[in-house]
């Protein structure tokens, strides 16, 4: 659907250098409009698979009912439709690598202790945590599930969706 949709990344992870991608939907998506913006964002949490397929299912609907439905229409030509399926691809890949053997893991890759090489029992930072928003009420234990990290935005994922927010002004914003 190249006519309603620009398909981009935002950067690549910390770790791994993975891609975070985002998609725009919108009758010009080459075009910045004076239109209200949204997102739609998934999979802060590596284990959290459920929240990057409800991006993909909403973005198959928009997609597959564009040229049917006035009310999509309606959506698409008048809203910035941004998606950010998975905002959390180190974290996801640990765990299909890892043939889940730790299907609970959450957090991203970060190497807290700087030693050049993945310890589960200390590594990793909550990205749901790492937001300025409430970062105070994350773990600031390494080794707890939601360590928030040593600063608010101290991780490149949350930087890259804060840089997104900033630049687009979203009247809505949905994880």
């Amino acid at each position: 659907y190249p006519d309603i949709t620009l398909l981009d990344t935002l950067g690549t992870s910390h770790e791994m250098g993975l891609y975070i991608v985002s998609l725009k939907i919108s009758d010009n998506p080459e075009i910045e409009e004076d239109e209200p913006a949204v997102l739609y964002d998934g999979m802060h949490h590596a284990r959290e698979p459920v929240g990057m397929e409800t991006c993909l299912v909403i973005i198959d609907y928009l997609l597959n009912n564009y040229e049917t439905d006035p009310v999509v229409q309606d959506w698409v030509n008048n809203t910035e439709i941004w998606f950010v399926p998975m905002l959390n691809p180190d974290g996801w890949k640990y765990i299909v690598d890892d043939t889940l053997v730790d299907p609970w893991w959450r957090k991203n890759l970060h190497d807290n202790d700087s030693s050049g090489s993945f310890d589960p029992l200390f590594d990793g930072v909550d990205l749901n945590r790492n937001y300025h928003l409430n970062w105070s009420n994350g773990s600031p234990y390494p080794s707890d599930w939601s360590y928030c990290g040593t600063s608010p935005f101290s991780e490149k994922e949350t930087q890259l969706k804060r840089d997104l927010a900033t630049e687009q002004r979203f009247v809505m914003s949905l994880t």
